[in-house]
């Protein structure tokens, strides 16, 4: 079994906890237990606790702000803001609670290259790396920097719709907003995360952004079509930039029939961007766990965050991927973006 570092670029910890009272400390599978179908029959069943991200050797994860409009056209169970000072409270409960999470003696929030260091090291202590997920309660530099300051250091300016750009629901491109934005990012060495953006949106985004981007959670679209998933030319953009393509473990966006995905099916997609890129400096994973699905949406024979490393076996046994080829996919691509973001 693999046992070496992993980096996860995309869970939405405090989010669950503010909305639906998802413990992080507490298993994933005491939770799936204690849970009421009325919450699982929604957002799936829960998938992602500290202990199995121990267990796992899980290093650092993204962990999102990320907060939803009473508007939304994919609601949520968790909590909606009406105005743009509902949704700034929304995000300050949400750091707030990653912040408690930072007392733990075995957590801490990444700020540094040391930290990251510190979290890849054999006495290693969980990273958690803030990622904003939908600007909406960003309003000006100010903002920018005062979440910088606090230790964001990639943002996804659009999840639905918003004054930044389209999203993959409702279309649209890049605003005069998004573009000002961008330029504020860059001033910053700030990563870009084109994530839920409508294909036009994020096209102009990579015209228009010169520095990192990412795709923090995603699947390619040749593989499996629609909006949400990224194309070729994405994809090499993407790759161009130094950036990367965090892959989901989402079966709606791994196998076109949108169940019963496997591993196989995953090794797909990376395959294809190694294709595409000629190698897999720009693959990762992203797995968006408890990210409004759960355990029966994981590919066959996973049954919770703790099973990330069965990714890498699988690829072991599998693919003709090097061992140094299958580190950089589990962690070593996610950890170089990092450090470029924190020098």
């Amino acid at each position: 079994m693999y046992t070496k570092n992993i980096i996860d670029g995309h869970l939405d910890i405090a989010w669950g906890y503010q909305s639906l009272q998802r413990d992080f400390l507490v298993s994933a599978r005491e939770k799936s237990l204690a849970e009421t179908e009325f919450i699982t029959s929604v957002e799936g069943i829960a998938t992602v606790g500290y202990p199995e991200l121990r267990q796992a050797n899980v290093s650092i994860v993204c962990g999102t702000i990320w907060t939803e409009s009473e508007n939304s056209m994919q609601p949520s169970l968790g909590k909606k803001y009406v105005s743009i000072k509902q949704a700034k409270e929304l995000a300050d409960d949400q750091l707030s609670y990653y912040v408690s999470l930072s007392n733990h003696p075995r957590l801490r929030l990444v700020s540094s290259t040391n930290d990251i260091n510190v979290c890849l090291s054999e006495a290693s202590e969980l990273g958690i790396v803030l990622l904003i997920e939908g600007a909406d309660f960003i309003e000006t530099e100010s903002d920018v920097q005062l979440w910088f300051n606090r230790g964001v250091r990639l943002i996804a300016p659009v999840w639905e719709k918003n004054i930044y750009g389209g999203c993959s629901t409702l279309g649209g491109g890049l605003t005069e907003r998004g573009k000002k934005l961008l330029t504020v990012m860059k001033k910053r060495n700030m990563i870009l995360d084109i994530s839920h953006m409508s294909q036009l949106c994020a096209n102009e985004s990579l015209s228009e952004y010169s520095g990192i981007v990412v795709s923090s959670h995603t699947s390619c679209q040749t593989i499996c079509p629609g909006e949400r998933q990224a194309t070729d030319e994405q994809i090499i953009q993407i790759h161009k930039s130094g950036g990367l393509v965090g892959l989901m473990l989402w079966d709606r966006i791994l196998n076109p029939g949108g169940t019963g995905a496997s591993l196989d099916d995953f090794q797909k997609h990376i395959e294809h961007i190694h294709r595409l890129t000629g190698g897999v400096d720009c693959i990762a994973i992203g797995s968006s766990m408890d990210g409004g699905f759960g355990s029966l949406s994981l590919p066959t024979g996973m049954l919770n965050i703790g099973d990330l490393p069965k990714i890498a076996d699988w690829l072991e046994k599998h693919s003709n991927l090097s061992p140094i080829d299958i580190e950089k996919i589990m962690y070593r691509n996610w950890e170089r973006v990092l450090r470029a973001a924190f020098s």
